[in-house]
């Protein structure tokens, strides 16, 4: 399979990967409150937030692991590769320890948190099982690395869609026949168990060469993957300080009531988040590829593509919900609810700035020049918090958006454009010139999708979902015909997986190959 058909067919199951889990997620949840009840599903949301800040102990090393394997495939190292992940294998089975110590010692300190001995035996269940998920499938994230490294996204992303559906049937079958929520964390730990067991084997037919030994570990890779990884982790860290400071600012000035309807519009924008890194994860170990083999231009023509087509993505789904927002949340969740949506258009608006630039981001993680960007990153979590704190007692739940939105623009419409063509090499005029034109043919293709909102939009859920699609066909062609030259049209019909054998082997001369 060529590299742009693989990157095509992966971006797309990615995201079908991405609506799956989100679909099954907003079906399952009501069966799974009613059936538990209020308290247990409180225990099971506890420990699974324990769950998340498990992954703090990843330690950036997935995103180490990938660069570093895809530059040493690329570049037909095969020593190298075995070293890199050898040495992963070995100190992620290091992390996977810790969290069983973490996971023990939670639950000893438990007792002085609980009063009720059943509670406590609960809780302590969930805690044990949940880190011998974690524990044990931590060591698989090397598995999903050497997928990923070999371009293979199609099927690290159908593995997460066979995960998704399996544990989802199990879940409901299960809790019908009146199991407890202990059932819930046995079924997380088969189904992580399964899935870890898959990605070995086809990570073994993807790279059959690869061998894990102990006399492949070696303390210099080790010092690599940890200097990427701990940058990656700083940049990880000031994501969670930009985006979920702003309930405890809702809370602590307008009342835990207000961080409901906050979240409204937080939860929106974060769907449009998690569904462009899904479309586009895949460049990071493009760009590394590319970087491996000395291919400048080709690296200059795949971030000019990529950038075209983030920000004719981003634009639309900007435009939906802003365009969609107030008679889809009357829909969703009652017109009492509709002070959400001001800092929906903030937050859109910010995070459709950074979004335009999602390419330039995976090309700073595909060449190893995140340093910095994690740095700007740390700074504009600061200002968010500052700025949030000067404007919420003005404006409300909107000053706290605005807090989010203004630091966003300035560093992603100026510094990163700057650093990222510093880094690469790039000429800065030519790269704003690419979102200019961009931008513009993207608003220009909005102009039909506006006049029918204009006429049909309303509070109705069928009314949206039809104008949603008729406005995707009347915005896509006319898009395609004016931001794409012909080789990128041509490059663009190869990606996708039914394209031609012609169209892929016209496209071998350009960006992704």
């Amino acid at each position: 399979m060529s590299i742009q058909r693989q990157f095509g067919l992966g971006s797309i199951l990615r995201v079908v990967a991405l609506a799956v889990s989100t679909g099954i997620a907003l079906r399952l949840s009501p069966f799974v409150v009613h059936t538990l009840g209020d308290h247990n599903y409180g225990l099971w949301t506890l420990v699974a937030t324990l769950g998340t800040y498990y992954g703090l102990l990843d330690l950036g090393l997935s995103a180490a692991v990938s660069r570093h394997l895809t530059a040493a495939l690329g570049s037909h190292q095969r020593g190298s590769a075995n070293q890199i992940v050898s040495t992963a294998l070995a100190m992620y089975l290091f992390s996977g320890s810790l969290v069983f110590i973490a996971s023990i010692s939670i639950a000893l300190l438990a007792r002085f948190s609980f009063h009720s001995p059943a509670e406590l035996a609960i809780f302590q269940k969930l805690v044990l099982i949940c880190g011998a998920s974690t524990g044990l499938t931590v060591p698989a994230r090397v598995f999903f690395g050497i997928l990923n490294a070999n371009l293979r996204f199609d099927l690290s992303a159908a593995i997460d869609i066979f995960s998704s559906v399996l544990r989802a049937s199990l879940i409901y079958v299960i809790l019908l026949g009146g199991a407890n929520v202990t059932a819930l964390a046995w079924i997380n730990l088969s189904v992580a168990i399964l899935s870890a067991s898959v990605a070995f084997l086809l990570c073994r037919r993807a790279s059959p060469h690869l061998e894990f030994r102990p006399v492949h570990i070696g303390r210099t890779i080790a010092k690599k993957l940890i200097h990427y990884g701990s940058i990656s982790m700083v940049a990880q860290v000031a994501d969670l300080l930009r985006f979920q400071v702003d309930a405890l600012v809702v809370a602590g000035f307008l009342g835990i009531a207000a961080v409901t309807h906050y979240s409204i519009a937080g939860s929106l924008t974060q769907y449009f988040i998690s569904l462009m890194l899904a479309a586009t994860g895949t460049l990071g170990p493009v760009f590394s590829r590319l970087e491996a083999s000395g291919d400048s231009e080709r690296m200059r023509q795949t971030l000019n593509l990529g950038t075209k087509v983030t920000v004719a993505l981003a634009t639309f789904v900007c435009f939906g919900l802003l365009a969609w927002g107030r008679p889809f949340i009357v829909c969703w969740m009652g017109p009492q609810y509709l002070d959400a949506y001001p800092p929906l258009v903030a937050l859109t608006l910010g995070a459709t700035v950074a979004l335009w630039q999602t390419t330039s981001l995976h090309l700073l993680y595909g060449i190893s020049k995140h340093g910095l960007f994690a740095i700007f990153n740390s700074a504009e979590g600061v200002a968010n918090l500052a700025i949030s704190l000067l404007l919420v007692r003005r404006f409300g739940l909107l000053g706290v958006a605005l807090g989010t939105m203004i630091p966003m623009m300035v560093t992603k419409l100026f510094v990163q454009p700057w650093y990222v063509c510093r880094a690469a090499n790039l000429n800065l005029f030519e790269f704003y010139g690419v979102l200019g034109k961009a931008l513009l043919a993207a608003l220009a293709a909005l102009l039909l999708p506006a006049f029918l909102t204009v006429q049909f939009a309303g509070p109705d859920l069928g009314r949206l979902f039809a104008l949603a699609v008729a406005s995707i066909a009347c915005y896509v062609p006319v898009v395609y015909l004016l931001l794409f030259d012909h080789r990128e049209r041509r490059l663009l019909l190869s990606i996708v997986p039914a394209g031609s054998t012609a169209a892929s082997q016209a496209a071998s001369a350009g960006g992704l190959t």
